[in-house]
C-alpha cells in the first residue's frame, strides 16, 4: 500500500516525463521526423499516462477500502464497548469468586499469580517473562497451585472455574 505522498513523488515524475515526451514530439513533428518515431514516442506517452491513472485509481481503491475498514473496526470496537458494559458486573463478580477461592487453597502472592495466568491460558514462557522468573520457577509454582487446589493440570484447573458458567443446552 502506497501513501499519498509517495504516489504524489511517482506522478510528479511520471508527469514530469510525459512533459518531455510531449515536448519531443513536438519537436521531432516540426523537424519533420520520421512517422514510426513519433508513433513509438506516442505509444510510450500514452503508456505512461495509462500508469499514471493506473497508480491513481488503485491509490483512490486502496483508501475508499481503507475508509470501509475503519467504519468497520469502529463497529467492532463499539460492539466490544458495549459487551464490555453489558458484562462488568458479571466479570466483577467472577473476580471476586475466584479470588475467594485461591485464597481458600491457601495460595502465596505468587501462586495465585500464577494461577490468574494460568486461568488466562498464557504459556510458562510468557508468565516467566511477566513475572520476571524463571520458566523453572513458574513451573513449580504451577505444580504448587495444583497441589494445593487438589488439581491435576491447567485443564482441570480451568475447568474447576468454568463448569459451573458453561451450561449445555
Amino acid at each position: 500500500m502506497h501513501t499519498l505522498k509517495e504516489l504524489t513523488a511517482a506522478s510528479a515524475f511520471f508527469l514530469v516525463s510525459l512533459v518531455f515526451i510531449i515536448g519531443d514530439l513536438i519537436e521531432d513533428y516540426t523537424n519533420h521526423a520520421p512517422w514510426d518515431h513519433l508513433i513509438e514516442e506516442g505509444i510510450m506517452f500514452v503508456l505512461i499516462f495509462g500508469g499514471v491513472l493506473v497508480l491513481w485509481s488503485r491509490y483512490l481503491l486502496q483508501r475508499k477500502q481503507t475508509q470501509v475498514f475503519r467504519v468497520d473496526l469502529d463497529k467492532v470496537r463499539t460492539e466490544l464497548k458495549k459487551y464490555k458494559e453489558d458484562t462488568r458486573s458479571l466479570t466483577e463478580g467472577l473476580s471476586l469468586k475466584i479470588d475467594k477461592q485461591l485464597e481458600s487453597w491457601h495460595l502465596t502472592k505468587a501462586e495465585k499469580e500464577v494461577a490468574l495466568l494460568l486461568l488466562k491460558g498464557l504459556s510458562n514462557k510468557e508468565m516467566a517473562a511477566i513475572r520476571e522468573s524463571s520458566e523453572k520457577t513458574i513451573q513449580l509454582q504451577a505444580s504448587s497451585v495444583y497441589q494445593k487446589s487438589h488439581l491435576a493440570s491447567r485443564s482441570e484447573l480451568l475447568a474447576f472455574f468454568l463448569e459451573d458458567i458453561l451450561v449445555l443446552r
